[in-house]
C-alpha cells in the first residue's frame, strides 16, 4: 500500500479511538504494514473499529489482515465453484 492510503486508515483509526497517532508511531506503524494490500487494510481497520473497545496494536492489525484476505480469497472460490457448476 502507498503512503496515502495508510494515512487514510490511520484517519479512521484515530477518529474510531478519539486517539492523536504521532508522527513516530505513523512511521513506525508504515514500516510494519506497508506490505499489506489497501483495500485489505482499510477493511480490516473498519471492522476493528467495530470490534475493539481500545485503541489497536500493530499485531491487532495484523492478525485482521490475514482474517480479511483469507476470507476475500475463500468468496472468490465459492463464486468461481458457482459459476463451474452452472456451466
Amino acid at each position: 500500500m502507498d503512503k496515502l492510503d495508510f494515512v487514510e486508515g490511520i484517519k479512521i483509526l484515530s477518529s474510531c479511538y478519539q486517539k492523536v497517532i504521532s508522527n513516530d508511531d505513523i512511521s513506525i506503524w508504515y514500516e510494519m504494514l506497508q506490505d499489506i494490500e489497501s483495500e485489505v487494510f482499510k477493511k480490516a481497520i473498519i471492522e476493528l473499529c467495530k470490534e475493539r473497545t481500545y485503541m489497536l496494536t500493530i499485531h491487532d492489525i495484523l492478525d485482521k489482515t490475514k482474517i480479511v484476505k483469507n476470507n476475500y480469497y475463500l468468496s472468490t472460490l465459492e463464486q468461481m465453484k458457482k459459476m463451474d457448476t452452472s456451466n
